[in-house]
C-alpha cells in the first residue's frame, strides 16, 4: 500500500512547516519531503504527526524514515537539543505502545536518512542541525546524504527504485 499526502503544521511564531508524505507500508517506510521553512523539530512533530494517524500494527511496521530537504529554504538550530530529541522519543514510544525494553529493541532497527542539497545556502545549516539531533537520538542509524544513491543506500532500499514521488 502507498499513501501519499499533503500537509503543513502551525508550528511557534506562526511559521507554517510544509510537508508532503508517502508510506510505503511493504517497506516499512514513511517518506517525508519538506519544502519552506524547517521549523523547530519539524520532521519530530512530522512523524509523529503521521503515525498517530495510523493503526498501531502499521506503525510498528514503519521502520525506515526518509527525509527530503532539498526544497527547505530556511532552517535554525531550535530544538536540537538532547532534551527535546529525549522528549520526542518518549512520545515516539508512547505512540508504539512499548515498554522500555521492546522499544530499546525496536529502535535498534529504525534507519533514518536525510538528503539535502549541499549547494543551498541552507545546506550547511541544515547538516549542523541533523549532527546535533542525531548525537542525542538512538536510532539504530542514522544519516545525511546529498546523492539519490547514498539516500536508498542508507535506507537499505534497491538502488533501482523509484523515488520520484
Amino acid at each position: 500500500m502507498l499513501i501519499q499526502l499533503n500537509g503543513s503544521s502551525n508550528m511557534r511564531q506562526n511559521l507554517v512547516m510544509s510537508y508532503s508524505f508517502e508510506i510505503d507500508a511493504q517497506r516499512g517506510l514513511l517518506t517525508l519531503e519538506f519544502w519552506g521553512d524547517y521549523v523547530g523539530a519539524a520532521t519530530d512533530e512530522a512523524i509523529l504527526s503521521v503515525l498517530a494517524d495510523m493503526p498501531l500494527l502499521e506503525r510498528r511496521r514503519i521502520t525506515r524514515f526518509a527525509v527530503d530537504c532539498r526544497k527547505v529554504d530556511s532552517a535554525t538550530l531550535e530544538d536540537t537539543d538532547f532534551s527535546r530529541v529525549r522528549r520526542s522519543e518518549r512520545q515516539f514510544q508512547h505512540l508504539l505502545e512499548m515498554t522500555d525494553v521492546e522499544y530499546r529493541k525496536h529502535l535498534e532497527g529504525l534507519s533514518l536518512a536525510a538528503w539535502i542539497d549541499s549547494d543551498s545556502p541552507t545546506g550547511e545549516l541544515l547538516v549542523e542541525r541533523l549532527q546535533r539531533v542525531h548525537r542525542s537520538s538512538n536510532f539504530g542509524s542514522a544519516g545525511i546524504c546529498t546523492t539519490r544513491e547514498q539516500y536508498l543506500m542508507l535506507l537499505n532500499l534497491p538502488p533501482s527504485l523509484d523515488i520520484s514521488g
